[in-house]
């Protein structure tokens, strides 16, 4: 009851923290030089890195989701970067950066989505990580901070 009173007085400004937060992780990803746009995906990922073309890409149907969605998938491809620059080069295939991986209903329900069938536990666990860690606010710019250049 607490919280839908806070965001009833609030009004629009409720997501301005998420709207800010975009803001600053954009601009990290920009002084990064990284290229990032919004697209169509084909294949029903709501975001992708690339790290052979240096480029985040998020899908346009992810603007009628929100802030805080847009925020969350923002975050999660910028933390897939920083799991590129772990490997010592940003356009080289992620590595996990073996931070602890949560294990929560949630988690495994977009792991179990058919973009991550037949994946290599490898894969499954390097995902896993930038879903855990997507959610945590400032964790995608401090992991950019701490592995990229």
């Amino acid at each position: 009851l607490e919280q839908i009173k806070k965001r009833v007085l609030l009004g629009p400004d409720f997501y301005n923290n998420d709207r800010e937060e975009v803001i600053n992780l954009l601009i990290r990803i920009n002084e990064l030089k990284i290229n990032n746009k919004l697209d169509y995906i084909n294949s029903g990922a709501l975001g992708l890195w690339i790290p052979n073309e240096n480029s985040i890409v998020i899908d346009y149907r992810v603007i009628d989701m929100g802030s805080p969605i847009f925020l969350d998938i923002l975050s999660h491809e910028a933390i897939h970067v920083a799991q590129s620059c772990y490997t010592g080069s940003r356009i080289k295939t992620p590595q996990r950066i073996g931070l602890p991986l949560e294990y929560s209903k949630d988690l495994n329900l977009n792991l179990s989505h058919n973009l991550y069938s037949n994946k290599p536990e490898e894969v499954l666990n390097l995902e896993r990580e930038a879903f855990t860690y997507s959610k945590v606010k400032g964790v995608a710019i401090k992991l950019l901070n701490n592995f990229c250049e």
